[in-house]
């Protein structure tokens, strides 16, 4: 029911559908103010009654006029809440308490156009005035008024009648533009809802096939990890010293660290993160199982931390690689095994990493100068942390590690 058109652009639909209802409602109501202005210059009315409607008229018609070129529609719905309660007010509790139910019909309009346009708790304060001020206008004037009523109805019958038509009409005209925007809001969201819903399933296919994608890559990466540390053993079988041997087992024993990474991704259903705990566990038998010492070490592992990051876990594998390989290397006695200890916990943005063995070391506890030892501090560097090392009762390595920061 589009009754005048603007070209004033809205990018929400509600504000748009809130700026005709004023701009319609304050247009129309300058029609009606002037019709009756005119039927009552006529009857001659009382003056101040007349000034009522004529003050009214004027302020309706350039709200109307000024929403054409404005978006300010607010001016229109506190306007008449404000402005219509106050002259209803007045009428009703002031100079002969000229009020008939028209005015109150005025009044409940004047409510309902607020609700639309303004905020509720508005809305409900201009509510609770005007019921305020027409409990105080029945219980002091409404005699008075029986008076007045009686001559309106029988000198004004038609102004009166014309009123009721035109407040009707808006009551009308308001529920009919709210329902249908209502309604096209149902349908906008309903719209929106499909769509969404269709999105959804795409990038839910989407993401199905990427995570089938990365999975095989990282079951190929292991598959030709599996392959290098086949081939380095094949080599290592040729080497003619004891020396170069043990070389390519802690290569191989590296490699195998982060073949045992892509392996676990393969497995987990979350593929930016690794069960921290069953990583380490698996990492260290698997070290032990090569060693000399099989089933004579005892392993145990505690950790509060279920997930861990590749950017943590990758750095963290191979430093437990390095430490676990020196115990195996160096640490227990033949035929007696020993036990290894890993501790890790996280504590706010850091993280605690504790190892242990109860080892009678054959050789030095840390060489200075030995690629191992050099390599823990390497990586240790790379977590950004620190070292402590006892010798007492064993081995042990106390680090505070955080997250590798990115240049």
């Amino acid at each position: 029911m589009a009754i005048f058109t603007s070209r004033l652009k809205f990018e929400d639909d509600w504000e748009r559908a809130k700026h005709k209802i004023a701009r319609n409602v304050s247009l129309f109501s300058f029609v009606v103010f002037g019709v009756v202005c005119y039927l009552m210059k006529e009857d001659q009315v009382e003056a101040n009654v007349f000034y009522y409607y004529l003050f009214t008229c004027v302020m309706t018609g350039a709200t109307g006029v000024l929403l054409f070129f404005s978006k300010y529609h607010h001016i229109a719905y506190y306007g008449m809440g404000l402005g219509g309660s106050a002259i209803i007010q007045m009428a009703a509790n002031t100079g002969d308490h000229s009020l008939h139910y028209s005015g109150f019909m005025w009044l409940i309009i004047s409510i309902l156009f607020c609700y639309i346009g303004t905020v509720k708790i508005f809305t409900f304060s201009l509510l609770l005035l005007n019921a305020i001020g027409i409990l105080w206008f029945a219980n002091n004037y409404f005699d008075e008024n029986l008076i007045f009523l009686q001559y309106e109805v029988q000198h004004f019958s038609l102004v009166i009648g014309f009123e009721v038509v035109s407040i009707l009409f808006i009551g009308i005209y308001l529920m009919y533009e709210y329902v249908s925007y209502m309604n096209t809001a149902q349908k906008h969201l309903k719209e929106l809802n499909q769509e969404l819903e269709k999105r959804n399933e795409l990038i839910s296919n989407q993401n199905e096939e990427k995570t089938v994608l990365v999975k095989e890559i990282h079951h190929r990466i292991k598959n030709n990890l599996q392959i290098i540390i086949s081939l380095l053993r094949m080599q290592r079988e040729e080497m003619a010293t004891k020396e170069a041997q043990d070389s390519f087992s802690e290569a191989i024993n590296r490699i195998m660290t982060m073949s045992l990474i892509h392996q676990k991704l393969y497995k987990e259903e979350e593929l930016s993160k690794i069960d921290l705990k069953s990583y380490i566990q698996e990492l260290v038998e698997d070290l032990i199982s090569v060693s000399l010492w099989r089933d004579k070490v005892h392993l145990e592992v505690e950790s509060n931390i279920e997930h861990m990051g590749l950017d943590m876990v990758v750095p963290l594998g191979l430093l437990i690689n390095e430490l676990v390989s020196n115990s195996l290397k160096y640490a227990f006695i033949e035929n007696d095994g020993g036990e290894i200890k890993i501790r890790i916990n996280q504590s706010g943005g850091s993280y605690g990493f504790a190892y242990y063995d109860n080892g009678i070391w054959k050789e030095p506890k840390e060489k200075g100068a030995g690629f191992g030892t050099e390599l823990i501090d390497i990586l240790t560097e790379q977590l950004n942390g620190t070292k402590k090392f006892n010798i007492e009762n064993g081995t042990s390595y106390n680090f505070t590690l955080k997250e590798p920061t990115h240049a």
